[in-house]
């Protein structure tokens, strides 16, 4: 019997050191994975409270132990389930989001493009070519999961050493009020309000897909 408490201990270790890694490897997006991640935590928990049980000390030290193993392993399930719930809406208004996008007139996601960052409530798109043209794309969620608005930034070629740049934002209406669409134009460190029309022109005069319709 002695033997059992350093099994489940080595074992919990291991486990720990797994889930760890595998989250930094891969995102908490797949059901069967949070399931198996729950189940894993819960497993280990029952295994430590049979070691906290069956060490020899008191019985108050023993219900304070469980009850700080319990807290800690509810807190981390907790979020997990958060965090799961985020990445899953998040993905929501991804590539699988563009038909509306394209509906609606918003920049749309191209097929390339990959996750640079993710957040909660947030989540960076960018283009693997980031060099002129398209380059980025943020999109925000509100506290119910429905989109906010997103912020699209396309990067001009520089005219005498002075960095341009076109940004694009998005703002999606809640009941009868109306989508609304800003075009903005940064030069240097300023930037100006400017139309649909002068976004469009210039995308055409520098050859530049702007990737949304109308």
């Amino acid at each position: 019997m002695k033997k059992w408490p350093i099994i489940i201990v080595c074992f919990s270790c291991l486990f720990i050191g797994s889930i760890w890694y595998a989250e930094f490897k891969y995102k908490l997006e797949s059901l069967d994975w949070l399931l198996t991640k729950l189940a894993g935590m819960t497993l280990i928990s029952v295994a430590l409270i049979f070691v906290i049980v069956t060490n020899k000390e008191s019985t108050g030290s023993k219900i304070l132990r469980i009850c700080n193993l319990l807290f800690w392993m509810i807190f981390m399930g907790y979020k997990d389930i958060s965090k799961y719930n985020n990445n899953v809406h998040l993905n929501k208004f991804g590539l699988v989001f563009n038909d509306t996008r394209r509906r609606l007139g918003v920049p749309e996601i191209p097929i390339d493009w990959n996750v640079k960052y993710k957040w909660n409530r947030f989540v960076e798109w960018q283009a693997k070519d980031t060099t002129i043209g398209h380059q980025s794309k943020e999109i925000y969620i509100d506290s119910v999961y429905n989109v906010d608005f997103e912020d699209d930034r396309y990067k001009l070629k520089s005219i005498d050493s002075v960095s341009r740049s076109i940004s694009i934002t998005s703002r999606y209406a809640r009941g009868k009020i109306k989508d609304s669409i800003f075009y903005n134009f940064n030069p240097g460190d300023s930037t100006r309000l400017i139309s649909r029309q002068q976004a469009d022109s210039v995308f055409a005069a520098e050859k530049i897909k702007k990737d949304y319709q109308r």
